[in-house]
């Protein structure tokens, strides 16, 4: 071969080398751009909250991201499987192929109810509490339980049931007494009067004493509740004993007293003291009235008389004979 075809042979080589080189970069260049506008692709975080749990993760795969579980918990309102919670949240943006976390719902806490029979009402409340049961309703009736001891629950004892839920109960209100209308124990002496209150199913209150002209000394010629008017067992009588230097022979004044309730006062009690000269305070009414209703009272006036009405242990009303 000649020098000449030799350095012609040396020059197409250069050339080829150079067109190899040339497209080489070119290349790359072009891969470069491709994988930089690949990062630069930012896809929408679709809205997954409050789906049921299928349904997100096929949302979440069409948008070309994934979908991960971070943890599970109860919830009251949302059914098991629903998403409540997801991060980043919707309408974020972020590239292909990322993960997107949500918290799933367990549905609510289920137990079996607990036995409130026995319990009082602040025990039952604060058990239930605890579980997260809130008490709906309450209704009571005597029975030989104690006074606010739970009688019955619904629902009962061992039935399945989730938190938040609600429970009835069925009070005590103690053994029912029996109500019947007041002896009369005026004329009897102070120890017949104790024993004849205990035997009339009573309780003794108050001894006072007081002048009250006619009354045989040492007798009883005031009680309260007033001979007639029925109570319940268990009251306590509170008598007045006349004194033994009492005036003898002297007549007894009365006069009719009427209190009216207020219309809008509802059930009230009403109790009227009598208040007499010798500064001797008695009270000689304790009844129960409805708004509106009148309540005529016998006052003794033995000199300057003063009579107070406390209507539910409020002084409403004050007169002076």
């Amino acid at each position: 071969m000649t020098i000449k075809n030799k350095v012609r042979r040396v020059a197409e080589w250069v050339v080829l080398l150079g067109a190899i080189v040339v497209a080489g970069a070119v290349s790359g260049v072009i891969v470069m751009q491709i994988a930089l506008s690949g990062e630069r692709t930012e896809i929408s975080v679709p809205s997954v909250e409050g789906d049921e749990l299928v349904n997100a993760l096929e949302k979440i795969a069409k948008a070309g991201l994934n979908l991960k579980v971070a943890s599970v918990e109860y919830d009251d309102e949302k059914p098991r499987n629903t998403v409540l919670r997801q991060a980043p949240g919707a309408g974020t943006k972020m590239r292909s192929g990322r993960d997107v976390h949500v918290v799933v719902s367990k549905g609510p806490r289920e137990f079996d109810m607990p036995d409130l029979r026995g319990l009082s009402a602040r025990q039952a409340s604060n058990l239930l509490q605890e579980k997260g049961i809130s008490i709906a309703a309450v209704a009571k009736t005597h029975s030989d339980d104690d006074e606010d001891k739970v009688i019955s629950q619904f629902p009962p004892a061992g039935m399945h049931v989730s938190d938040m839920g609600q429970v009835e109960l069925l009070l005590s209100l103690g053994a029912e007494k029996n109500v019947q209308l007041m002896p009369d124990f005026t004329g009897l002496t102070q120890s017949q009067a104790k024993k004849e209150i205990q035997k009339a199913g009573f309780l003794q209150g108050k001894f006072d004493f007081g002048d009250r002209p006619g009354a045989q000394p040492n007798t009883i010629f005031l009680q309260s509740p007033l001979a007639g008017m029925p109570t319940t067992e268990g009251t306590s009588v509170d008598v007045t004993v006349a004194k033994a230097d009492a005036v003898v022979g002297r007549p007894a004044t009365f006069t009719l007293y009427r209190f009216t309730l207020p219309a809008n006062a509802g059930q009230s009690a009403v109790r009227v003291v009598r208040e007499g000269r010798d500064g001797l305070k008695q009270e000689i009414y304790n009844h129960q009235h409805k708004g509106g209703e009148t309540a005529s009272i016998m006052v003794e006036v033995d000199g300057p008389t003063v009579v107070r009405v406390y209507l539910n242990d409020k002084l409403t009303e004050q007169k002076q004979y």
